[in-house]
Protein backbone atom coordinates (compact mmCIF):
# COMPACT_ATOMS: atom_id res chain seq x y z
CA UNK A 1 0.00 0.00 0.00
CA UNK A 2 2.86 2.40 0.71
CA UNK A 3 4.35 2.01 -2.77
CA UNK A 4 1.64 3.97 -4.61
CA UNK A 5 1.67 7.17 -2.47
CA UNK A 6 5.48 7.00 -2.26
CA UNK A 7 5.71 6.72 -6.04
CA UNK A 8 3.40 9.73 -6.43
CA UNK A 9 5.28 11.84 -3.86
CA UNK A 10 8.75 10.76 -5.10
CA UNK A 11 10.74 11.95 -2.06
CA UNK A 12 14.27 13.21 -2.81
CA UNK A 13 13.38 13.28 -6.50
CA UNK A 14 13.72 9.53 -7.01
CA UNK A 15 11.53 6.46 -7.26
CA UNK A 16 11.23 4.55 -3.96
CA UNK A 17 9.93 1.52 -5.86
CA UNK A 18 13.15 1.18 -7.84
CA UNK A 19 15.27 1.56 -4.69
CA UNK A 20 13.09 -0.96 -2.86
CA UNK A 21 13.44 -3.49 -5.69
CA UNK A 22 17.22 -2.98 -5.80
CA UNK A 23 17.47 -3.51 -2.05
CA UNK A 24 15.46 -6.72 -2.21
CA UNK A 25 17.52 -7.97 -5.13
CA UNK A 26 20.71 -7.34 -3.16
CA UNK A 27 19.47 -9.69 -0.40
CA UNK A 28 19.66 -12.74 -2.66
CA UNK A 29 22.63 -14.56 -4.13
CA UNK A 30 24.00 -18.03 -4.63
CA UNK A 31 24.67 -20.20 -1.56
CA UNK A 32 28.33 -20.21 -0.54
CA UNK A 33 30.44 -22.47 1.62
CA UNK A 34 30.99 -19.61 4.06
CA UNK A 35 27.23 -19.14 4.39
CA UNK A 36 26.68 -22.84 5.08
CA UNK A 37 29.48 -22.89 7.66
CA UNK A 38 28.07 -19.76 9.33
CA UNK A 39 24.56 -21.24 9.50
CA UNK A 40 25.86 -24.45 11.09
CA UNK A 41 28.44 -22.87 13.42
CA UNK A 42 26.28 -20.02 14.73
CA UNK A 43 22.88 -21.70 14.45
CA UNK A 44 23.95 -24.60 16.65
CA UNK A 45 23.95 -22.32 19.71
CA UNK A 46 21.74 -19.54 18.38
CA UNK A 47 18.72 -21.88 18.22
CA UNK A 48 19.54 -23.79 21.42
CA UNK A 49 17.51 -25.30 23.10
CA UNK A 50 14.68 -24.90 20.55
CA UNK A 51 16.13 -26.97 17.71
CA UNK A 52 16.43 -30.35 19.57
CA UNK A 53 12.79 -30.18 20.68
CA UNK A 54 11.63 -28.95 17.27
CA UNK A 55 13.46 -31.84 15.63
CA UNK A 56 11.85 -34.26 18.04
CA UNK A 57 8.42 -32.80 17.23
CA UNK A 58 8.95 -33.55 13.53
CA UNK A 59 9.94 -37.11 14.40
CA UNK A 60 7.12 -37.66 16.89
CA UNK A 61 4.43 -36.37 14.50
CA UNK A 62 5.95 -37.88 11.35
CA UNK A 63 2.99 -40.22 10.73
CA UNK A 64 0.49 -37.37 10.83
CA UNK A 65 1.61 -35.29 7.89
CA UNK A 66 -1.37 -32.93 7.75
CA UNK A 67 -1.35 -31.53 11.29
CA UNK A 68 -1.18 -27.75 10.99
CA UNK A 69 0.84 -27.17 14.16
CA UNK A 70 3.76 -29.00 12.54
CA UNK A 71 3.26 -28.34 8.82
CA UNK A 72 2.84 -24.55 9.06
CA UNK A 73 5.91 -23.86 11.27
CA UNK A 74 7.94 -26.34 9.21
CA UNK A 75 7.03 -24.48 6.01
CA UNK A 76 8.15 -21.18 7.54
CA UNK A 77 11.39 -22.77 8.74
CA UNK A 78 12.11 -24.10 5.25
CA UNK A 79 11.48 -20.76 3.52
CA UNK A 80 13.38 -18.69 6.08
CA UNK A 81 16.32 -21.10 6.06
CA UNK A 82 16.51 -20.83 2.28
CA UNK A 83 16.48 -17.02 2.48
CA UNK A 84 19.25 -17.08 5.10
CA UNK A 85 21.41 -19.38 2.98
CA UNK A 86 20.88 -17.24 -0.14
CA UNK A 87 21.93 -14.01 1.56
CA UNK A 88 25.28 -12.80 0.20
CA UNK A 89 26.60 -11.70 3.62
CA UNK A 90 25.40 -13.97 6.46
CA UNK A 91 24.59 -12.24 9.74
CA UNK A 92 22.95 -13.28 13.00
CA UNK A 93 20.02 -10.94 12.37
CA UNK A 94 18.96 -13.18 9.48
CA UNK A 95 18.51 -16.07 11.92
CA UNK A 96 16.07 -14.23 14.18
CA UNK A 97 12.96 -14.88 12.02
CA UNK A 98 13.59 -18.63 12.43
CA UNK A 99 13.10 -18.52 16.20
CA UNK A 100 9.25 -18.12 16.34
CA UNK A 101 8.43 -21.19 14.18
CA UNK A 102 11.12 -23.19 15.98
CA UNK A 103 9.62 -22.22 19.34
CA UNK A 104 6.13 -23.29 18.18
CA UNK A 105 7.40 -26.69 17.08
CA UNK A 106 9.52 -27.07 20.22
CA UNK A 107 6.42 -26.51 22.38
CA UNK A 108 4.72 -29.50 20.77
CA UNK A 109 7.92 -31.50 20.99
CA UNK A 110 7.92 -31.07 24.77
CA UNK A 111 4.57 -32.85 24.98
CA UNK A 112 5.93 -36.08 23.49
CA UNK A 113 9.60 -36.17 24.54
CA UNK A 114 10.56 -39.06 26.78
CA UNK A 115 12.23 -38.65 30.16
CA UNK A 116 15.49 -40.22 29.02
CA UNK A 117 15.92 -37.71 26.19
CA UNK A 118 15.05 -34.82 28.50
CA UNK A 119 17.64 -35.97 31.04
CA UNK A 120 20.28 -36.30 28.31
CA UNK A 121 19.70 -32.70 27.16
CA UNK A 122 19.76 -31.51 30.76
CA UNK A 123 23.07 -33.20 31.55
CA UNK A 124 24.62 -31.89 28.35
CA UNK A 125 23.44 -28.37 29.21
CA UNK A 126 24.78 -28.62 32.76
CA UNK A 127 28.21 -29.87 31.69
CA UNK A 128 28.71 -27.69 28.60
CA UNK A 129 27.33 -24.42 30.00
CA UNK A 130 29.00 -24.83 33.39
CA UNK A 131 32.35 -25.34 31.66
CA UNK A 132 31.70 -22.23 29.53
CA UNK A 133 30.86 -20.19 32.64
CA UNK A 134 34.00 -21.46 34.37
CA UNK A 135 36.15 -20.49 31.38
CA UNK A 136 34.66 -16.99 31.37
CA UNK A 137 35.42 -16.55 35.06
CA UNK A 138 38.97 -17.89 34.56
CA UNK A 139 39.73 -15.50 31.69
CA UNK A 140 38.28 -12.60 33.66
CA UNK A 141 40.53 -13.43 36.63
CA UNK A 142 43.53 -13.80 34.33
CA UNK A 143 43.06 -10.46 32.57
CA UNK A 144 42.81 -8.62 35.91
CA UNK A 145 45.68 -10.32 37.77
CA UNK A 146 47.95 -11.39 34.91
CA UNK A 147 47.94 -15.00 36.13
CA UNK A 148 48.02 -17.44 34.47
CA UNK A 149 50.18 -15.42 32.09
CA UNK A 150 49.18 -17.26 28.90
CA UNK A 151 45.47 -16.89 29.62
CA UNK A 152 45.94 -13.20 30.38
CA UNK A 153 47.80 -12.75 27.09
CA UNK A 154 45.05 -14.53 25.16
CA UNK A 155 42.31 -12.54 26.91
CA UNK A 156 43.88 -9.21 25.93
CA UNK A 157 45.12 -10.21 22.49
CA UNK A 158 41.85 -9.22 20.79
CA UNK A 159 41.73 -5.82 22.51
CA UNK A 160 45.23 -4.30 22.12
CA UNK A 161 45.71 -1.24 24.27
CA UNK A 162 42.79 -2.01 26.59
CA UNK A 163 43.41 -1.65 30.33
CA UNK A 164 41.03 -3.83 32.40
CA UNK A 165 39.65 -2.52 35.68
CA UNK A 166 37.63 -4.12 38.45
CA UNK A 167 33.96 -3.10 38.46
CA UNK A 168 32.42 -4.14 41.77
CA UNK A 169 28.83 -3.80 40.57
CA UNK A 170 29.48 -5.99 37.52
CA UNK A 171 31.30 -8.51 39.69
CA UNK A 172 28.40 -8.64 42.16
CA UNK A 173 25.83 -9.18 39.40
CA UNK A 174 27.96 -11.92 37.82
CA UNK A 175 28.48 -13.63 41.17
CA UNK A 176 24.74 -13.57 41.93
CA UNK A 177 23.96 -15.02 38.49
CA UNK A 178 26.48 -17.82 39.06
CA UNK A 179 25.00 -18.59 42.47
CA UNK A 180 21.53 -18.64 40.91
CA UNK A 181 22.73 -21.12 38.27
CA UNK A 182 24.12 -23.45 40.98
CA UNK A 183 20.82 -23.25 42.88
CA UNK A 184 18.84 -23.93 39.69
CA UNK A 185 20.91 -27.03 38.85
CA UNK A 186 20.56 -28.34 42.39
CA UNK A 187 16.78 -27.78 42.36
CA UNK A 188 16.32 -29.44 38.97
CA UNK A 189 18.43 -32.52 39.79
CA UNK A 190 17.24 -33.09 43.35
CA UNK A 191 13.49 -32.52 42.98
CA UNK A 192 12.76 -33.70 39.40
CA UNK A 193 9.74 -31.35 39.01
CA UNK A 194 6.82 -32.75 37.04
CA UNK A 195 6.20 -29.62 34.98
CA UNK A 196 6.09 -29.20 31.23
CA UNK A 197 8.94 -26.69 31.07
CA UNK A 198 11.38 -28.86 33.03
CA UNK A 199 13.09 -29.87 29.76
CA UNK A 200 14.16 -26.31 28.92
CA UNK A 201 14.80 -24.75 32.30
CA UNK A 202 18.48 -25.77 32.51
CA UNK A 203 19.28 -25.02 28.88
CA UNK A 204 17.64 -21.60 29.04
CA UNK A 205 19.05 -20.83 32.47
CA UNK A 206 22.58 -21.73 31.36
CA UNK A 207 22.38 -19.51 28.29
CA UNK A 208 21.09 -16.64 30.43
CA UNK A 209 24.04 -17.16 32.78
CA UNK A 210 26.54 -17.01 29.89
CA UNK A 211 24.90 -13.84 28.57
CA UNK A 212 25.00 -12.17 32.01
CA UNK A 213 28.67 -13.09 32.53
CA UNK A 214 29.65 -11.68 29.15
CA UNK A 215 27.56 -8.54 29.64
CA UNK A 216 29.14 -7.85 33.04
CA UNK A 217 32.68 -9.22 33.16
CA UNK A 218 33.57 -8.59 29.51
CA UNK A 219 31.29 -5.72 28.50
CA UNK A 220 34.11 -3.10 28.72
CA UNK A 221 36.27 -5.30 26.50
CA UNK A 222 33.52 -5.65 23.89
CA UNK A 223 32.74 -1.93 23.96
CA UNK A 224 36.41 -1.13 23.44
CA UNK A 225 36.69 -3.69 20.64
CA UNK A 226 33.52 -2.76 18.73
CA UNK A 227 33.25 0.97 19.32
CA UNK A 228 33.95 3.45 16.53
CA UNK A 229 34.40 6.34 18.97
CA UNK A 230 38.18 6.62 18.55
CA UNK A 231 37.95 6.38 14.75
CA UNK A 232 35.20 9.03 14.60
CA UNK A 233 37.21 11.40 16.80
CA UNK A 234 40.31 11.01 14.61
CA UNK A 235 38.30 11.73 11.46
CA UNK A 236 36.64 14.77 13.08
CA UNK A 237 40.07 16.19 13.95
CA UNK A 238 41.13 16.01 10.29
CA UNK A 239 38.01 17.76 9.03
CA UNK A 240 38.00 21.57 9.21
CA UNK A 241 35.09 23.28 10.99
CA UNK A 242 33.87 24.60 7.64
CA UNK A 243 33.33 21.08 6.21
CA UNK A 244 29.64 20.68 5.42
CA UNK A 245 29.47 17.67 3.09
CA UNK A 246 31.14 14.27 3.48
CA UNK A 247 30.51 11.57 0.90
CA UNK A 248 31.05 7.98 2.03
CA UNK A 249 30.45 4.31 1.31
CA UNK A 250 30.24 3.22 4.97
CA UNK A 251 27.28 1.17 6.12
CA UNK A 252 24.29 2.51 8.08
CA UNK A 253 25.60 1.28 11.46
CA UNK A 254 29.03 2.89 11.05
CA UNK A 255 27.46 6.05 9.63
CA UNK A 256 25.27 6.40 12.73
CA UNK A 257 28.27 5.82 15.04
CA UNK A 258 30.43 8.37 13.23
CA UNK A 259 27.64 10.93 13.25
CA UNK A 260 27.09 10.42 16.98
CA UNK A 261 30.71 10.31 18.21
CA UNK A 262 32.34 12.65 15.68
CA UNK A 263 29.42 14.81 14.46
CA UNK A 264 30.52 14.08 10.88
CA UNK A 265 28.49 15.97 8.23
CA UNK A 266 27.49 13.10 5.95
CA UNK A 267 25.93 13.97 2.60
CA UNK A 268 22.18 13.68 2.21
CA UNK A 269 20.31 11.98 -0.65
CA UNK A 270 20.06 15.19 -2.70
CA UNK A 271 23.61 16.45 -2.06
CA UNK A 272 25.94 17.22 -4.95
CA UNK A 273 29.56 16.09 -5.13
CA UNK A 274 31.20 16.67 -1.77
CA UNK A 275 34.63 18.08 -1.11
CA UNK A 276 35.47 15.29 1.34
CA UNK A 277 35.26 11.52 0.94
CA UNK A 278 35.39 8.76 3.57
CA UNK A 279 36.03 5.25 2.28
CA UNK A 280 35.62 1.96 4.13
CA UNK A 281 37.30 -1.16 2.73
CA UNK A 282 39.58 -4.03 3.64
CA UNK A 283 43.28 -3.65 4.35
CA UNK A 284 43.89 -6.84 2.38
CA UNK A 285 42.98 -5.31 -0.99
CA UNK A 286 44.96 -2.91 -3.12
CA UNK A 287 44.60 0.79 -2.40
CA UNK A 288 42.65 1.59 -5.56
CA UNK A 289 40.65 -1.62 -5.93
CA UNK A 290 37.55 -0.65 -3.95
CA UNK A 291 37.47 3.04 -4.80
CA UNK A 292 34.61 4.02 -7.10
CA UNK A 293 35.79 5.18 -10.55
CA UNK A 294 34.57 8.74 -10.00
CA UNK A 295 36.79 9.01 -6.90
CA UNK A 296 39.99 7.79 -8.53
CA UNK A 297 42.69 10.04 -9.78
CA UNK A 298 45.14 12.68 -8.65
CA UNK A 299 42.38 15.13 -7.75
CA UNK A 300 41.79 13.31 -4.45
CA UNK A 301 44.32 13.87 -1.64
CA UNK A 302 44.46 11.42 1.26
CA UNK A 303 44.25 13.20 4.61
CA UNK A 304 44.04 10.28 7.03
CA UNK A 305 44.01 6.49 7.24
CA UNK A 306 43.12 4.41 10.30
CA UNK A 307 41.12 1.60 11.86
CA UNK A 308 39.90 0.28 15.18
CA UNK A 309 42.74 -1.15 17.31
CA UNK A 310 41.07 -4.56 17.51
CA UNK A 311 40.18 -4.90 13.80
CA UNK A 312 43.12 -5.62 11.50
CA UNK A 313 41.00 -6.08 8.38
CA UNK A 314 38.68 -3.07 8.31
CA UNK A 315 40.20 0.19 7.10
CA UNK A 316 38.99 3.79 6.76
CA UNK A 317 40.52 6.51 4.60
CA UNK A 318 39.65 10.19 4.42
CA UNK A 319 40.18 12.18 1.20
CA UNK A 320 39.84 15.80 0.18
CA UNK A 321 39.10 16.92 -3.35
CA UNK A 322 41.95 18.99 -4.77
CA UNK A 323 40.93 22.47 -5.92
Amino acid sequence: LWLLPAELARPHGGSPLAAWLRWNGAQLGWPTLDGLQFFYRVGLWFFWPAWPFAGWAVYAWRRQRHVLHIVVPLAFIGMLTLLALLHPSPEQSQLLPLLPPLAVMAAFGLLTMKRGAINAIDWFSVMALTVCAGVIWLFWFAKLTGWPAQLAKNALKLVPGFKPELNLIAFFVAACATAGWIALVRWRISRQPAVLWRAVVLSSGGLILIWILLMTLFLPDMNYSKSYASVAEQIAQKLPPSASCLDSNVGPAQRASFAFYGKLPFAGPAAAQCEYLLLQDSAKVKDEQEIAPRHRGKEWIKLWEGRRPSDRDERFRLYRHAD
